[in-house]
Order: structure tokens, then sequence, then C-alpha cells
């Protein structure tokens, strides 16, 4: 947004931006909040007046223009198109969200959008305030034997390729694009395709977990599994490592809304995780509700297969090109 144009008919002017038109061309672009900047503006003392203040200097630098920088994006989505190519040779290669040494905080703090109220719980320090933090158990991911023995863990070392791929991968099954649609005949009567594969209905969420009382044999309903599982990861008492929060109900509002981000840190860069939004879950049993995300880093795969042609005596080969998530953290939020 940008410029007084007309007083009396046309207060401000607005575009899209580059980012904004490609989220408009995929039927994704929706409006929630609008704020005000005056990132763009210089301002000077102005001592002659009778106001003692500083005030914005509009002959010096005015934008009728809506300008785009990196800096307008505050928490860019991972989208595989857009960011992966197939240039590189090598077999597999690791994708990030983003690398940057700023976070969230950092980004909208940069915007120095303008408020015209007080936020009653508006707090001096510079980090959130919680009411708890415990932390249960501690995870040595350096220790073998501690890797060996954890619940999640099947493996301590697993192939890439015997990873499956995210469109095979049960975790990526609710998503829209990675469900089966089946023919229906004009009578109205669904083809049949076979049975599906049969699969631990512990794939919902992970790949191995070892703990008391969890029993999902014979569960196969996607929310049902994965409420069960939660169910007990909360009541689980020291096997897995956890780490819990809990908001100062003193210092928040109903209508506050939090951004999560996780990073890993190398050569002082942060590397944003990719988070997975799994849904919203209703456990009817302990009355309660939330959301479950997946984080982790998603990797691009290669797999090569040699035939050869006997009719024309020529070497054919195969090029399989797919991505695997590889999980590393879960998190719940009530």
């Amino acid at each position: 947004m940008a410029g007084f144009l007309d007083k009396k008919r046309r207060l401000i002017d607005y575009k899209l931006t580059e980012y904004g038109r490609e989220k408009l061309s995929k039927g994704d672009l929706s409006f929630k909040f609008f704020t005000f900047s005056d990132k763009s503006l210089f301002y000077d003392s102005n001592l002659t007046s009778e106001y003692d203040f500083k005030t914005s200097s509009l002959e010096s630098f005015m934008p009728f223009e809506a300008r785009f920088s990196e800096g307008n994006i505050i928490n860019p989505e991972f989208v595989l198109s857009n960011t992966i190519k197939f240039e590189s040779k090598s077999r597999s290669k690791l994708y990030t969200v983003q690398s940057s040494d700023r976070t969230v905080a950092e980004i909208i703090s940069d915007q120095q959008f303008l408020d015209d109220r007080d936020v009653d719980n508006k707090s001096q320090h510079d980090e959130i305030l919680f009411d708890r933090v415990f932390r249960k158990s501690i995870y040595d991911f350096k220790n073998n034997e501690f890797i060996l023995q954890y619940p999640t863990i099947k493996f301590p070392v697993e192939s890439i390729v015997n990873i499956p791929s995210i469109k095979k991968d049960y975790r990526f099954r609710h998503f829209t694009r990675n469900k089966k649609l089946v023919p229906i005949s004009k009578s109205g009567v669904s083809v049949n395709l076979g049975q599906e594969e049969d699969f631990n209905s512990l794939e919902y969420l992970f790949k191995n977990l070892e703990i008391e009382n969890l029993d999902i044999n014979s569960l196969k309903d996607r929310e049902k599994v994965i409420n069960v599982i939660i169910r007990e990861l909360s009541k689980d008492k020291g096997s897995i490592f956890k780490l819990e929060y809990e908001f100062l109900q003193d210092n928040a509002k109903e209508t506050d809304e939090y951004l999560f981000e996780l990073h890993s840190i190398k050569d002082n860069n942060l590397s944003k995780l990719v988070f997975v939004n799994l849904g919203e879950f209703i456990d009817s049993i302990e009355q309660d509700q939330f959301t479950v995300y997946l984080i982790g880093k998603v990797v691009r795969t290669i797999n090569e297969k040699e035939n050869f042609n006997k009719e024309n005596r020529t070497l054919i080969f195969d090029l399989n090109k797919d991505y695997v998530f590889l999980n590393i953290f879960t998190m719940v939020i009530r």
C-alpha cells in the first residue's frame, strides 16, 4: 500500500506483491490482518512549531507505489514445486524452508508497524512469559546405547531408499493430493481397486513407539489412532523426552495468536525446520482438544534402475526422483 492519491475519493492505493500474486494464482489468497507502517518515511525535528516532537518530512520522500522486499514475507511457506530443482546430480539433498539469521519475531519487529492503542497485556520482557516450563527426562542423542532403547527409534541407522516417499507416507494421507480417487461406474458403484496393503496404524504418526499400555492394533481410523497415541504420550512417566510450556494466563488473551518456529543452528545461521500440520483433534475421553504438528526436514532422493533393451541393444537408465520427510519433533498445542 502506498500514497495519498485523492483526499476526496481515494485515500490509499494498494497492489499485490509478487508473493500475493502467486497465492492468488493458486486460489489460496486470504486476507486476515492489515497493518500500517511508516517505515519508508523520514522524520525531522520541527522545533519551530508549537509541538516539540519529530514530524515526517514529506517533501524529502513520499512513496506512491508499493514496494516488495524479502522482509515482507513474515512466515514463508514451504512449497516443494517452488523450492526444489533437479539441477544437482547428487543422490540425496536436504531442503529447509529458508536460511536466515533472523527469527519471525525479529522480522515482525523490523516492519515498524504503527499501533494506535495501548496493549493491556504487553510485557516489558523480550520473551513470552511462561507459568511453567517442565522438562521430562533427558535425551542423550550422542549415546548409541540410549538411542537403541529409545521408544520411537526403530533402527539407529536407516538408508534413505527404505524411507517411503511423501506421497506414500501415511502421515500425509489426509492431504487432498495424497488421497485415492476411486472410480465410480455409471450405476454409482465404486470400482474395487483391490485390498489396501497391510500397514501399521501407528504409521499415522510414528514409525515406531514402544511404550506401556499402547494398544492400537484393532484401530484403523486415523483420528482415533492419533488420539490414543497422544493420550498415552501425555501419561508417559519418563521414557519419552518432553518439553512442556504453559503460558502465563495473566498475560494472555483469548484473541492472542501465536507463530511457532523451530531452527537448527550452524555457523551462526538459522535453518528453519519444516512444519507439517496433521490437523485438529478432539479426545472425548479426556475432554481434550489439540493440534498436532510434525517438525523435521525434507530430503530429495534419487533411485536409479538399469535395464538392457535386447532388441535395440541399448542400456536404459530409469531415474526416479522423489522426496521423503524426516520427522525430528512432534508438537502438540492445546
